[in-house]
């Protein structure tokens, strides 16, 4: 007999985590101190258990299966899992427990990879991207020493080792992130320094980079000043709001304190200093532009 002879090939099999981790929905909340944990539900967000002394910092609706990357001052971005968060009504744990946090290295921003979270680009800043320019959605940062950048969010989507990715490179040790967020690309960036400047102008004035870099110069500060506060606002009247040493409240708005990237910005108290960043939870309850500063 003439039998023919073949070889069957075998499939190569991908190990795909996501298939092992069931889906469901759930609310992952951090502190401002860095306290993580997720809950199925809860009743009023003034009723989740924090620890004395620490505040609501992000709180997200979301899928087991996406993830969450947490900023640090320290330019670091540190990607988990949700499902890896501990599901608990208690306090939760320190996000230090997942990662390798240098001493004294703190949250600063959070960013939730769901989809559902992602914010939807602005046409304009679409119609306006080159051929050779990563693809929106942009997370943008700012530094103490007054340098600023936006960034690809894909970049940091996928789950991270313990020893975390680099976002921005920080100039010097005495430098420091001050805020990462999503944003559209039709917001204004606002901003306040320690010794009484404000700034607004459109955020696409901050550049787009594909990897971690210095930053450009977001303001210009005079000696001895830093970048104290600094959000995103689509609204002309509102901004990053601080508080100064003898107690009163300004905020830096874009119908007040307009100008170019890279300027001094207007100098806002001529005696005293802004002491505090007057700051908001940053809540996503399963839908874009929910968010609050």
């Amino acid at each position: 007999r003439r039998t023919t002879i073949s070889v069957v090939e075998e499939e190569e099999h991908v190990y795909d985590e996501d298939a092992y981790i069931v889906a469901e929905d759930t609310f992952a909340i951090v502190t401002r101190d860095g306290w993580i944990k997720r809950q199925s539900s809860f009743t009023d967000v003034s009723k989740i258990r924090i620890r004395e002394g620490d505040s609501l910092g992000w709180l997200f609706k979301v899928c087991t299966r996406t993830t969450l990357t947490f900023f640090t001052d320290h330019g670091g971005a540190y990607t988990l899992r949700t499902e890896s968060i501990p599901a608990t009504t208690g306090h939760g744990e320190p996000v230090q427990r997942q990662f390798k946090f240098a001493a004294g290295e703190k949250v600063i921003g959070v960013i939730s990879h769901d989809p559902r979270n992602y914010p939807r680009t602005a046409p304009d800043v679409t119609d306006d991207l080159c051929a050779d320019d990563p693809a929106p959605p942009y997370g943008v940062a700012v530094t103490q020493k007054g340098r600023g950048l936006r960034f690809p969010l894909s970049s940091h989507s996928e789950p991270s080792t313990r020893n975390g990715r680099r976002c921005v490179k920080l100039q010097s040790e005495e430098d420091g992130l001050v805020a990462v967020y999503p944003c559209r690309g039709n917001e204004f960036a606002t901003l306040a320094t320690r010794k009484g400047h404000m700034l607004a102008y459109p955020v696409t004035e901050l550049s787009l980079v594909r990897s971690a870099g210095k930053g450009f110069l977001a303001i210009k500060l005079n000696d001895k000043d830093s970048v104290l506060a600094f959000s995103l606002s689509e609204k002309h009247r509102q901004g990053a709001l601080v508080r100064t040493n003898n107690g009163r409240e300004e905020k830096a708005r874009f119908s007040k304190h307009a100008g170019k990237r890279g300027a001094k910005g207007a100098a806002v108290i001529r005696r005293g200093h802004f002491s505090e960043w007057v700051q908001e939870a940053h809540i996503q309850l399963g839908g874009r532009g929910k968010g609050e500063e």
